[in-house]
């Protein structure tokens, strides 16, 4: 995860022009990290199977059942904070919009 803070005076003092630039470089940087997490990944599982490591991946049926199954705990968290109903609310709406 890509983590940025700042302390919340020395934020509010920053100008504007200062504030987007920083958000800006954050989100790129995130967008760099998530790509460069995925390759290395896909790295990692190459040198698995080199050790001799079984990788195998589930059928869609047995995916599709543990979607299933981890809703009603997401539908929990997101009754713990107002939050994490907004942090539940945009999963299902990108899964829904990737058709899963």
């Amino acid at each position: 995860m890509v983590e940025f803070y700042i302390n919340l005076k020395a934020w509010q003092n920053l100008p504007d022009e200062s504030k987007k630039i920083a958000e800006e470089t954050v989100l790129e940087v995130f967008k760099w990290y998530s790509k460069a997490s995925v390759d290395l990944d896909w790295k990692n599982m190459d040198i698995a199977k080199k050790v001799g490591v079984k990788v195998i991946t589930l059928p869609d049926e047995e995916v599709n059942k543990l979607r299933a199954m981890s809703v009603p705990v997401w539908d929990i968290a997101a009754g713990k904070s107002e939050k994490n109903a907004r942090l539940v609310e945009i999963l299902k709406a990108y899964l829904k919009d990737k058709g899963l």
